[in-house]
């Protein structure tokens, strides 16, 4: 707080929105379910059970869903910090034209520009660089999963590391 001005509540007044645009049809709202706070598990090739975070929300007049990813979470990095874990935020902006949304993930590590599009019950987002995919899947009220990973040229998806989320009560 600077002068009786707070920085926190203008950005949390201008930056995140009571509900989604109305120039986003119904159909195309497939993110609204992730939408509040997960308890997650982290696991890769290396790694399992690692405990985290992560935290959706609607954005920038109601257009956006945006994500604060935190793995290990705040909690666990104070007995178990992680020099290679994340802190990372996506912006995923509805596009009116393609219907898909366009996302920017940036952390330490990297950033990342992806298209996400739904497909059947899962949402596929592709990374433009990489090809590689994040896809939401099993998504339900009190829980998803999520995992990233790459198809080869046979058709077989192969994947890189997986989240357990469950909704926080």
């Amino acid at each position: 707080m600077d002068g009786g001005f707070d920085i926190n509540r203008l950005f949390d007044l201008v930056f995140t929105s009571n509900g989604k645009n109305p120039l986003i049809p119904e159909e195309d709202d497939y993110f609204a379910p992730l939408l509040g706070s997960w308890d997650i598990e982290y696991s890769d090739d290396s790694r399992s059970g690692i405990r985290g975070e992560w935290h959706f929300s609607r954005a920038l007049d109601g257009m956006a869903i945006a994500d604060v990813f935190i793995c290990p979470s705040r909690k666990e990095r104070l007995s178990n910090p992680q020099e290679d874990g994340e802190y990372g935020i996506t912006i995923r902006m509805y596009d009116r034209k393609s219907r898909n949304y366009e996302m920017t993930y940036v952390c330490q590590h990297y950033t990342s520009r992806l298209t996400a599009r739904k497909m059947d019950d899962r949402i596929v987002c592709t990374e433009h660089m990489t090809g590689r995919q994040w896809v939401f899947s099993k998504i339900m009220e009190n829980g998803f999963e999520w995992c990233n990973g790459k198809t080869d040229e046979n058709g077989v998806f192969h994947v890189g590391c997986k989240v357990s989320a469950v909704r926080r009560s």
